[in-house]
């Protein structure tokens, strides 16, 4: 039977970039004109904001996205806009894979 892993552990609510802290703020609405948007890096804030009601799991999936745009902003890369949304869906879906595979290792019992 596939039990379902345990649930990851609320966001921080600041982490490290590249260059220098990024505060995460979690909003009911990212974006008040679209709401399709869930998350957004704001590079002049050094912010990421995180909608508040997804899942824990979503959550994470969405800050490894958001801190891939902030490594790229950060280390100077420009690219062009479809190429980076590309990168950074590739490692949120890469860390998502992870981070079931180590919650599922730490599950007690």
């Amino acid at each position: 039977m596939n039990a379902k892993p345990p649930e990851p552990p609320p966001l921080p609510r600041e982490t490290a970039g590249l260059a220098g802290r990024i505060r995460v703020r979690q909003l009911w609405r990212v974006d008040k004109d679209e709401p399709t948007i869930v998350g957004y890096w704001h590079a002049r804030d050094r912010l990421i904001d995180v909608d508040r009601g997804l899942s824990r799991s979503m959550k994470w999936q969405l800050l490894a996205h958001e801190l891939t745009h902030a490594a790229i902003s950060d280390a100077g890369i420009e690219l062009p806009a479809d190429l980076e949304e590309r990168i950074c869906c590739a490692i949120e879906g890469t860390f998502a894979s992870a981070l079931e595979a180590f919650l599922r290792s730490h599950q007690p019992g």
